[in-house]
């Protein structure tokens, strides 16, 4: 029952079932519960029985807290492990998650579409030219590409790419809008230099 707990759970978070370190979580944790709780129990009806001073309470002291601490054992070690298995196995789906999003922050598709819904101010036709733009870096960079991963070599090599198929107008735009977008993602510190520094607009 708490396993199909836990896959609902999990299923929440993008995984299809608990993994085998939630697994091991949960059999580590009913292991070493079931073994302090049975021998707590056995050890508290063994000295409830002494105390009484009569064999018969003594053996019946002795039985009922053995049977007390393994059902105490069980339960406290099941919900435990479960528990500690569960938290450990979000915890790693958390991380991932995490870093899934960090990537997709620092991927270029991500940024560009970060800079885009900046520009409110820009007009029908700035919009459209910027989309030209970016469609041209898309088909060059990728989409999924990690902008710190993005060279100044990078950059020359695109505008020369450019160069084979367009104006120097066409060129010139086309550079600026990717030193703006750069721009933006250095000024938020995720990268150190913009690649397209010294990139030349002209001919």
């Amino acid at each position: 029952m708490h396993y199909a707990l836990a896959e609902r759970v999990l299923q929440r978070f993008g995984m299809n079932k608990p993994d085998e370190r939630f697994r091991l979580g949960f059999d580590k944790g009913f292991d070493t519960g079931f073994k302090k709780g049975f021998a707590k129990g056995f050890d508290e009806g063994r000295a409830k029985g002494e105390n009484e001073g009569r064999y018969d309470g003594y053996v019946r002291g002795r039985a009922k807290g053995h049977d007390e601490g393994r059902t105490k054992g069980y339960d406290e070690g099941y919900i435990k492990g479960f528990g500690e298995g569960l938290a450990d196995a979000l915890g790693d789906v958390g991380v991932a998650a995490d870093q899934l999003r960090q990537r997709q922050r620092r991927a270029l598709g991500t940024c560009i579409s970060d800079y885009l819904a900046g520009r409110s101010d820009w007009k029908v036709g700035s919009v459209e030219s910027f989309n030209q733009s970016k469609s041209k870096m898309l088909v060059f960079f990728g989409s999924n590409t990690s902008i710190e991963s993005i060279s100044t070599d990078d950059a020359v090599a695109f505008r020369r790419e450019l160069q084979k198929k367009y104006s120097q107008a066409t060129i010139a735009r086309v550079i600026r809008h990717c030193w703006h977008v750069f721009d933006l993602v250095r000024r938020r510190n995720l990268i150190v230099d913009n690649p397209f520094d010294t990139v030349k607009t002209g001919s």
